[in-house]
């Protein structure tokens, strides 16, 4: 698919000389260089520089254009942008933003990848479709508008798998184009990882924010169940949807949860990201940790493993209260039931679409699948994951936080599946909120995270549970290139 491309300017002497080359000679070895160190800062520190001058939207989304110029070929995060629109908005809001300081939106013209099962009025929101391709909304999704109204720009739609299900669209993991990015926030989190754009938003029925963000080497935040607003999203499991987001730093997370729910205080320069001691209810340094592997733990690679025991290794060298714990019984068929309740509500969901012959193999098996759930047995499952949500506290033995696997392990070779979502189905069902963190390495040099989770509601202990772990471990991104290397350099 043809793409829109720079020929407004962005602004300055330095732009108009830009301006005067064809665009494929704007993706010198200075460019590129410079692309990577501005990706490097993050949303948060990008906002701020951009709020003290030091920084202008247009050039941040220069070199996002640049590093997508330099890596989308491979890479194939994106269904569609328009480059043109997206330069003429962030130099619009330079010159806005620098005259209302420091009044400007929080986001002030950073760039932001949508998953393509959220509606744009800019773009079509096709689903991973073909049934609905060039389909265009008549409104933006809450999430849009509220980027929007904080003076952000929507760059484009990011791959999503088909439906938001199994079926996988082209996207590639960054570190190894051999390898899937995960799903089926597949362009969201492959996006972010690659420094194409500090943020983007994703969504999880299952697993599909957490195991991309694991296997693409990035933050991942799938908050409590409910936590920001659904509407213009498209509906797969209304009991499972939940909507999230993408980033390279944690503290970029909390930052970002706050220009959606509470905007002028994220557009504060004393805005700050909660450290674990304002976090958690005791003001301890360091949070008490409850290591849970589950009945999945047989389908762990042994780089789950590592990276787990990695990150408690450091977690108990930094002084925190660590031990295992394993869930009583009674939640062990909480993973199956997300998984009933999801053929079910799915096959409600596409019901006016079931019959289309564009629809794929595996999302014409879940659908059938649905379709042969009686009310009764989908009423059961629902009281049994009802019931243990209510027994949420027997997860935890005393601890304030969960550490368990984001995913069996790396990223399975081959782009044909998006992996299994084992080590999530769980968390999403109990409504928990969730994080991976990228903490590890495999031998081949992908990424492997670790998640945290938290109780319903206490997404700030999750997030600065998050930020803590990447302090104690020292994590910093750096970008993929051409061979397979871990996205944190350790």
């Amino acid at each position: 698919m043809r793409r829109a491309r720079i020929v407004k300017p962005l602004a300055g002497p330095r732009a108009r000389r830009l301006l005067a080359q064809p665009v494929g000679e704007w993706q010198s070895p200075a460019m590129e260089q410079r692309a990577r160190q501005l990706a490097a800062r993050g949303a948060w520190q990008a906002a701020q520089d951009i709020a003290k001058g030091e920084l202008q939207a247009g050039d941040y989304l220069e070199a996002a254009l640049t590093r997508i110029d330099e890596r989308e070929a491979v890479v194939r995060a994106w269904v569609r942008r328009d480059d043109t629109a997206s330069v003429a908005r962030a130099a619009q809001l330079d010159g806005a933003d620098a005259a209302a300081a420091p009044q400007g939106g929080p986001l002030r013209g950073l760039p932001i990848g949508v998953k393509d099962i959220i509606d744009t009025v800019a773009f079509p929101t096709e689903h991973g479709s073909p049934i609905y391709a060039g389909a265009t909304p008549g409104a933006d999704a809450w999430c849009v508008q509220q980027v929007l109204a904080a003076h952000g720009v929507v760059l484009g739609k990011t791959v999503t798998t088909e439906f938001a299900y199994f079926h996988p669209g082209p996207t590639t993991n960054p570190w190894n184009a051999g390898h899937t990015p995960g799903g089926s926030s597949s362009g969201s989190a492959a996006a972010v990882a690659d420094g194409m754009v500090p943020l983007a938003f994703g969504s999880q029925t299952a697993g599909s924010i957490i195991r991309p963000a694991s296997f693409c080497g990035v933050f991942g935040y799938k908050p409590t169940f409910g936590r920001y607003s659904l509407d213009g999203v498209k509906e797969l499991s209304i009991s499972n949807d939940t909507l999230g987001f993408f980033a390279r730093k944690a503290a970029d997370l909390q930052w970002f949860d706050a220009v959606l729910l509470d905007p002028s205080a994220a557009a504060s320069a004393d805005w700050r990201p909660r450290e674990w001691r304002d976090a958690g209810d005791a003001h301890r340094d360091t949070p008490r940790i409850a290591v849970v592997r589950g009945p999945e733990w047989d389908k762990a690679g042994p780089e789950c493993d590592e990276a787990l025991a990695r990150t408690v290794g450091a977690a108990e060298a930094a002084g925190a209260e660590v031990a295992a714990h394993e869930p009583p019984e009674s939640f062990t068929a909480v993973g199956g039931a997300q998984l009933t309740v999801m053929q079910y509500e799915a096959a409600q969901a596409l019901a006016l679409d079931a019959g289309d012959p564009r629809l794929s193999d595996p999302l014409r098996k879940l659908l059938a699948a649905g379709a042969a759930v009686n009310d009764a047995s989908y009423t059961a499952v629902r009281e049994t994951v009802a019931r243990c949500r209510g027994e949420q506290e027997q997860l935890f033995a005393g601890a304030d936080i969960i550490l368990t696997p984001s995913a069996p392990g790396a990223a399975p070779r081959g782009i044909g599946a998006t992996g299994d979502p084992a080590f999530n189905r769980r968390w999403t069902a109990l409504h928990m909120p969730c994080v991976s963190v990228p903490v590890h390495r495999s031998s081949s040099g992908l990424p492997v995270g670790v998640q945290v989770v938290a109780r319903v509601g206490e997404d700030v202990a999750a997030l600065a549970a998050a930020l803590w772990i990447e302090s104690i471990l020292g994590l910093e991104w750096s970008p993929p290139d051409d061979s397979p290397m871990g996205a944190y350099n350790e």
